[in-house]
C-alpha cells in the first residue's frame, strides 16, 4: 500500500464516483431551496440538486421513474455548503483505449461544475450525465487546510 503526503493528496485530490447511479443538477445561488435540473443528451435521465439549509441533496429520475429522492451529497460529513456559482457545458469527444473490445470510446454527456465552499474548503463539484449513466467528482485545488477541517474518503 502506497502512503502519500496529505499535501500531495490535496494538490491532486479528485474524489471520483464515476459510474454512480446518480448525477447532480446544481444549485446556482446561496438561496435556501435553490435547485437546478440537468438532463442527459437523450433526455431520458434527469437529476435535480437542491441546496437547502446549507446541505446538498439530489434526486434521480430515469425514464420518468424516480430512482433516488432527496439523497444527501457531501464531501465531508456534516459539512455546511455555500454555492458560489455554476457553469454548464456539453461534451462530445472520444478517447483511445489501451486494451479492450473497442479501440475508441465516445464521451458524450452534459456537464455542470458547481463551485462550492464546503465548511471553509473551496471545491468544485463536477457532475456528468450520460444517456446510460451519471457521475460526480469533487475536485479540491491546492489550498491551506487546517487540522480542524479534515477531508474524509468515504
Amino acid at each position: 500500500m502506497k502512503i502519500m503526503k496529505v499535501s500531495n493528496i490535496l494538490h491532486t485530490l479528485s474524489l471520483i464516483a464515476w459510474g454512480c447511479t446518480a448525477l447532480v443538477s446544481l444549485c446556482s445561488s446561496n438561496a435556501s431551496g435553490a435547485e437546478h435540473t440537468v438532463r442527459s443528451p437523450d433526455g431520458k435521465v434527469a437529476v435535480r440538486l437542491v441546496c437547502e439549509d446549507s446541505r446538498l441533496s439530489y434526486s434521480l429520475v430515469w425514464n420518468e421513474r424516480a430512482i433516488f429522492q432527496n439523497s444527501a451529497l457531501s464531501l465531508i460529513p456534516d459539512a455546511e455548503y455555500s454555492v458560489m456559482g455554476a457553469e454548464t457545458s456539453s461534451i462530445n469527444t472520444s478517447w483511445e483505449t489501451v486494451w479492450g473490445q473497442f479501440s475508441s470510446v465516445q464521451d458524450r454527456c452534459e456537464q455542470m461544475v458547481l463551485k462550492v465552499d464546503v465548511s471553509g474548503i473551496q471545491a468544485d463539484l463536477i457532475c456528468r450525465i450520460y444517456n446510460d449513466g451519471v457521475g460526480f467528482r469533487f475536485v479540491v485545488p491546492q489550498q491551506q487546510i487546517t487540522a480542524n477541517k479534515p477531508v474524509n474518503f468515504v
